[in-house]
């Protein structure tokens, strides 16, 4: 039998005993009183899953449930007095919220997995479809001399304590000590810390890893922090201001979007087939600039490419300066790459632009590869050309004209 009595806003008694002993509640093992606001919590012997999640009033919670397994607190804002005498109790679901005014990151405790982000009036950001400790989390992957297969451990901890609490910060800790008779987790005591300020739109989160004098050596190859963001609000990502992708989801390494090649690569674009489906890197304008303030890059450094070609190695009067043509256009080329490599990419030629782009069939703002140094190598052809070129008299006849 389940009972819901959500949101049972003058609620003041929890004790069941009498309506078991009295035969009106026979065989309830399920009680929901989420959204309600009961000041406490008393006996209930035959419950098997008690929810009181969301319980706005709820300060002290006194459990003898002989038969509980499954309870959940999270969100139980006012709680300050936890009493426990639940033999069979296997799950327990608490979670904390920082929320400044213009963020809420909601945690469970005490394994400190990033459960829900909130922001401007959307409730969370992360995927719902993941359950609650799989939306955002620390991860490490690691091994050891005793153990060298490479594992991952997305940290789960055991222990939460408020670090600070005041005005203008909060700090929350979540901690596992290592036990040297655990043999699947990283020999090190972990520290998680979340750390919310007054007037962020956001939180901060860092890791402490620590190593004591007797345990084993580890190796670190990677730790993180993964979030899941939701499929419906992120559907892609901005590199800049006039590049975007696609986001990729997990459904893009299933079939049909993706094929499982005979050396085990995933794609989901046949493009991708060229490099085995490594990223390939393309130009783009960089962070800040818009596509025009780009093509005047690339005119400004095609011009002054092809003006060095022309006025060291082209010009029929160049004399001795034709000697070291190689070395001033190699010059050239890699002072245009240092000057307009964050900004425009650094391209010079169309062709150093269309290959990347054909390999990875990424063409967005591609054009400005084109526009850029085609205007610009016309500009000093027709300037060296014209007004240096053009303007010599008839040269004397010679072998080294022939």
């Amino acid at each position: 039998m389940v009972l819901k009595l959500q949101a049972c806003k003058y609620l003041t008694d929890l004790s069941l005993e009498p309506l078991y002993k009295n035969g009106a509640l026979p065989s309830l093992c399920e009680l929901d009183l989420s959204y309600g606001t009961l000041p406490s919590a008393a006996r209930c012997l035959h419950l098997s899953s008690l929810n009181l999640s969301l319980s706005a009033n709820l300060k002290e919670v006194d459990l003898a449930c002989l038969n509980l397994c499954f309870l959940n607190l999270s969100n139980c804002c006012s709680l300050e007095i936890l009493k426990l005498d639940c033999p069979k109790l296997t799950s327990l679901f608490l979670q904390v919220v920082m929320d400044n005014g213009l963020a809420q990151i909601t945690l469970s405790t005490p394994g400190g997995m990033i459960d829900g982000i909130g922001y401007k009036g959307i409730n969370n950001l992360l995927e719902p479809e993941y359950g609650p400790s799989y939306r955002g989390y620390w991860d490490l992957v690691w091994s050891t001399d005793e153990v060298p297969k490479i594992a991952q451990d997305r940290l789960s901890t055991t222990n939460f304590s408020v670090i600070a609490e005041d005005e203008n910060k909060v700090e929350l800790s979540f901690t596992r000590t290592w036990n040297p008779s655990s043999q699947n987790i990283p020999p090190m005591n972990i520290d998680k810390r979340y750390v919310m300020l007054r007037g962020s739109p956001g939180f901060y989160t860092y890791s402490i890893y620590e190593r004591l004098e007797g345990m084993p050596g580890t190796t670190i190859a990677q730790t993180r922090v993964s979030f899941k963001l939701s499929e419906k609000l992120f559907n892609y990502m901005t590199i800049s201001d006039e590049r975007q992708r696609y986001m990729p989801t997990h459904k893009d390494r299933k079939a049909p979007r993706s094929v499982e090649l005979a050396y085990h690569a995933c794609i989901t674009n046949s493009a991708a087939c060229i490099t085995g489906g490594k990223a390939v890197p393309i130009h783009g304008v960089g962070a800040g600039l818009n596509a025009f303030e780009g093509v005047v890059f690339e005119i400004i450094i095609t011009f002054a490419l092809v003006y060095t070609v022309y006025a060291t190695a082209a010009d029929p009067k160049k004399g001795s300066l034709g000697t070291i043509a190689p070395i001033a256009i190699g010059f050239i080329v890699g002072a245009n790459i240092l000057a307009a490599g964050p900004f425009s990419g650094g391209s010079m030629n169309p062709a150093h632009s269309f290959g990347p782009a054909v390999a990875s069939g990424d063409f967005s703002g591609h054009w400005i590869y084109w526009v850029g140094p085609l205007i610009g190598g016309a500009l000093a052809g027709l300037i060296y050309g014209d007004v240096f070129i053009g303007s010599y008299g008839a040269l004397p006849a010679s072998d080294d004209y022939a």
